[in-house]
């Protein structure tokens, strides 16, 4: 009988062990499959044109994401990128761009957002986040973020900015 019972503790610990390995929960404490997530990233971002100097334009940021889960994320997710990081009604210096297919588990999309951003001298810092509208349920979403800092050599004295 106290084998039994040995076993049978044993073997709830394991499911338990394993429930925990392969679940998440979602905003109701709702235990979710994490084999049926999503998970977006920011890989990189770029900024054309490149040797940008003080007084000159960001035309436009590629920002590579991937999907890091198992399951496929939507078309039209929605890619920001910005100059205050903060992606609310008020941020008025933010841009917009969108997956054009579904991302399957593993696969990047390179998402080129058009947008005007004046470098100054030193440092400036761009930011950007992919599911900007919270829309897609994933794996992680504090991983939506990334950041590229571009650097401006600040002009000799005397010279104008």
């Amino acid at each position: 009988m106290k084998r039994i019972l040995t076993t049978f503790i044993l073997t709830l610990l394991t499911l338990s062990l394993y429930a925990a390995a392969f679940a998440v929960t979602n905003e109701n404490d709702v235990f979710i499959d994490r084999q049926e997530l999503p998970d977006l990233v920011i890989e990189q971002m770029t900024v054309a044109p490149a040797n940008l100097q003080s007084g000159d334009y960001v035309q436009e940021v590629a920002l590579t994401i991937r999907n890091r889960g198992v399951a496929s994320a939507p078309a039209g997710t929605v890619v920001g990128v910005s100059l205050m990081g903060r992606f609310n009604a008020d941020d008025i210096s933010a841009s917009y761009g969108h997956l054009s297919g579904s991302l399957q588990p593993d696969q990047r999309e390179v998402v080129i957002i058009r947008a005007t951003y004046l470098m100054n001298a030193g440092r400036n810092i761009l930011y950007g986040k992919v599911d900007v509208m919270d829309s897609v349920r994933e794996l992680n979403d504090d991983n939506n973020y990334g950041n590229t800092i571009i650097e401006i050599e600040r002009p000799p004295e005397g010279v104008p900015d």
